[in-house]
This record gives C-alpha cells, structure tokens and sequence, in this order.
C-alpha cells in the first residue's frame, strides 16, 4: 500500500502474523521477495519451511520439460506458451541426466552414478549423497522422495542392489534405507516380505502413487506400500477383479488410487 506523509501504510495497523499469513503467503514469488526488503521481521517470517511450503502450495503448477541432455525448463506461466530455463547441464557423452523423482517443487537428478537434489525455484543444486554400499552391493538408487510430517524433513528411500536396476529385472538381493535431506545417518528399513528376489524399481521407471499418507506400488502379484509416517513397508492385496496374467500399474486418479491392467501394449482397462 502507499505511505501516507508518515511513512506508514495500512499494512502497519494490521497483526503482523495476518501480513504474513494471509497477504504474503498469496503474492507471486517476485513479489514476496520484494516484501522481505521492506522490514527484518517480514524476511525472517518468509524463510520458515512453513512459509515457504504454504507458499509453494498456493502458487500456480507449471510442467516441467525435460530436454535430454540440455536442461530442464518450464512454463513462464500458467497459460502461457512460452517457456523459461529452470536448469541447464553439460551434457555428458557417457550418462544422460535425468529427474528421477520430485516432491514439494524439488528435483533429485541422476547421472553417471550420481545423485544431486535441487531447486528449480532458486535453480540451485547440492550433491545428493546416497547410503554406503555394503560388501557385496554394487549400486544404488532412489525409490522415492517424500515428505515426513512429523519432523518437517524431506526424506529419500533408497535401495542398494547387487545387480543392474532394469525396469523388468528383479535382484537377488537388496536393501532398503530412509535418508534424510542434508543426513548423513541412513536408517535401514525392512522389507515387508521374505522373497528370494526383491524389485530394487527406480523411482523414474515406477514412481509410486501418494495416497493417504502411503507410497503404493503394483509389484508381483499384490500392491507394496511404505507409510510415511511410520516409514514401514506392508503389503496389500491386488483387486480380485482383476484377471491373472498381463501387466498392471497403479495410475493416479486425483487423489484416489486405480490399477490399470493390460495383456496388450495397445490396450489397457481400469
């Protein structure tokens, strides 16, 4: 608002937490950033994760468009044809960079074994550090990238694997750990199951449908989850309506869950 001969506005009369709250929280990102110049308290309210969270939440979706080996962009806005930079990269002859997995507006990328988490908001990217291969594991990749409430943390789940990760291949053995963002204390997880071959499914080939607190995937013959929450796997039946044989995924219904099978490539039921 416009000071008056005082240098007050009208915003001074108002509870600061309102300001903040109900004002800040809905401007688009350049003008909050203006906002946090007008006073101390305005920019230290503006950095909490909770600020920045309900902020995100309000603010239009716009798809990310990923260019192999060049970068990633988006729209300018929603509505708008054109596109803008979000990301750019070298590209590398030996692996091709790829997201892998996203939550809450964050990127983890992947190339030539390594990981990298970033932000296409203030386009800046930190080394992703994945949990220490045991003897005889050869690799490891992200399975999903989640939310914990409870603590506020974005946390990755991790699987390392003694074999080649391959859409359609299993792995004699795996294991699964719960990292979070800027830890470096992974915490081993058990698997619901004891099987011999366990799916080590990157989060990109197979990502998992959020649903209720539970990351659900169609694996086998019935539906693998992991609670966020209490970050335990279970296991789920597969609708006995569905007939045996073919494939089946899960597909994202807004908000709801719905497998998806098929016997044929060109065809699908749900």
């Amino acid at each position: 608002s416009t000071p008056d001969s005082s240098g007050a506005t009208v915003l001074d009369d108002l509870p600061e937490w309102l300001v903040v709250e109900e004002i800040l929280v809905r401007l688009p990102t350049k003008d909050v950033l203006r906002c946090r110049a007008v006073q101390k308290s305005w920019r230290a309210a503006t950095s909490t994760d909770k600020f920045i969270l309900d902020h995100h939440r309000r603010q239009p979706l716009l798809p990310i468009i990923e260019q192999l080996d060049e970068g990633l962009y988006c729209l300018a806005s929603a509505g708008d044809q054109k596109i803008r930079p979000v990301l750019r990269y070298t590209p590398d002859p030996v692996s091709s960079i790829a997201v892998i997995a996203a939550c809450d507006g964050l990127l983890i990328l992947s190339g030539h074994s390594s990981f990298y988490i970033c932000n296409p908001a203030t386009r800046k990217c930190a080394p992703l550090p994945h949990p220490p291969l045991r003897p005889g594991f050869s690799g490891a990749t992200v399975v999903a990238f989640y939310r914990h409430h409870a603590s506020g943390e974005h946390r990755v789940l991790w699987s390392i694997f003694s074999a080649p990760v391959a859409r359609v291949a299993t792995v004699e053995r795996s294991a699964y750990f719960v990292l979070p963002v800027g830890s470096d204390q992974p915490r081993c997880v058990q698997w619901p199951t004891v099987k011999r071959y366990f799916p080590a499914t990157r989060s990109r080939d197979c990502p998992p449908v959020d649903h209720r607190g539970g990351l659900h995937w169609a694996l086998g013959l019935g539906i693998t989850v992991f609670d966020t929450v209490t970050e335990t796997f279970r296991q789920m039946s597969r609708p006995a309506q569905l007939p045996p044989g073919g494939w089946v995924s899960l597909c994202d219904m807004g908000g709801g869950r719905r497998p998806c099978h098929s016997r044929r490539l060109d065809a699908a039921g749900l």
